[in-house]
C-alpha cells in the first residue's frame, strides 16, 4: 500500500459510533450519526514580566467533548445516558391500553385479554368525544343501566348502551424491551470507537477511527417527539487515567480502505 497521506484528508461521513463497557460488551451501536463533533479544548495562562510583557505561557486543563446526533433511536445509547440496562425483548411486561369501542347490540370486544380485572376502567363516550359516564363492573350476571360485565375479552352493558361507544382503559401483558431511568443511577463511563470514511484529493479512500478509551457520558439529552421523527442527540467527555493508566484524550487512526496492513 502507498504511504497514507495524512496532510490532505477529507472526512465525509460517520460510518458507526461504538461503546464498549470494561469487560469488552458492546453496549450499543450508532449506525444512522447524521453528525458528530470533537471539541477540543485547553486553558493557557500567560507569564508576564517587567510592564505586563509576555514571556511565555502555561498550558492546562486540556479537555474533549463529543457532541452528535443519531437519525434513530438507540436503547443502548439512553442505557449508556440514564445508567441503566436494556431489558430483552424476550422479557413479558405490562403495558396500559386505551381502547374506543363500537357497542354492537350490547356487546363490545377488547383487543387483548386484561391482566387484573380491577384494572379496567370503562366509560360512555359522549357525543363532543369527551368522557361521560364511568360504568360499575357489575356483581351480578347481568349488568344493569350504568354496569358493565367483563369475560375474558368481551365487555356487556346494559341496554341503555346500546348502539354507544365505549373508551377502555386497562393493564395487559406484552412481550417487550425497555429502559428505565432510576433516579438513583447515572450515566456510564464507556470506551468508544468513531468509524469514519475519508477521502484525499487523488481521490485515495481511507477509514479513520476515532477511538476514546474512557468516554463520560452526560445525562442530559432530549427526546424531542412530535410532528418530525425523534432524533437521539448525546454528549461524552473524553477523560484521561482509568484502570489502563492511559493518559491519550483520544487517537486518530488512518488506515487503507479494506486494507489489513
Amino acid at each position: 500500500m502507498s504511504t497514507i497521506n495524512t496532510e490532505k484528508l477529507s472526512i465525509t461521513s460517520v460510518e458507526l459510533i461504538h461503546g464498549y463497557n470494561l469487560a469488552g460488551e458492546c453496549e450499543f451501536i450508532l449506525d444512522e450519526v447524521q453528525s458528530a463533533t470533537v471539541s477540543n479544548t485547553e486553558e493557557k495562562v500567560n507569564i508576564t514580566g517587567k510592564g505586563g510583557r509576555v514571556l511565555g505561557s502555561l498550558k492546562k486543563n486540556k479537555a474533549v467533548k463529543v457532541t452528535g446526533s443519531n437519525g434513530l433511536i438507540c436503547g443502548g445509547m439512553m442505557a449508556a445516558q440514564t445508567g441503566g440496562e436494556v431489558i430483552n425483548s424476550e422479557t413479558k411486561m405490562i403495558v396500559r391500553a386505551t381502547e374506543i369501542l363500537a357497542v354492537a347490540s350490547t356487546t363490545a370486544t377488547l383487543t387483548s385479554t386484561p391482566v387484573k380485572t380491577e384494572s379496567v376502567k370503562v366509560y360512555i363516550k359522549n357525543k363532543n368525544g369527551t368522557l361521560g359516564t364511568a360504568l360499575k363492573a357489575a356483581a351480578a350476571e347481568t349488568p344493569a343501566a350504568g354496569e358493565y360485565k367483563l369475560a375474558d375479552k368481551t365487555i356487556t352493558v346494559a341496554a341503555d348502551a346500546a348502539g354507544s361507544e365505549l373508551v377502555c382503559f386497562y393493564d395487559r401483558e406484552v412481550t417487550a424491551a425497555k429502559v428505565s431511568n432510576a433516579s438513583d443511577s447515572y450515566s456510564k463511563t464507556l470506551s468508544v470507537y468513531m468509524d469514519c470514511l475519508a477521502s484525499d484529493p487523488c481521490g485515495e479512500l481511507y477509514r479513520v477511527q476515532f477511538v476514546f478509551p474512557r468516554a463520560d457520558f452526560t445525562g442530559n439529552f432530549d427526546l424531542a417527539i412530535g410532528e418530525n421523527p425523534a432524533v437521539h442527540s448525546f454528549e461524552f467527555e473524553s477523560v484521561a487515567g482509568g484502570c489502563g493508566g492511559r493518559a491519550n484524550l483520544w487517537d486518530c487512526i488512518i488506515f487503507g480502505d479494506g486494507a489489513d496492513e
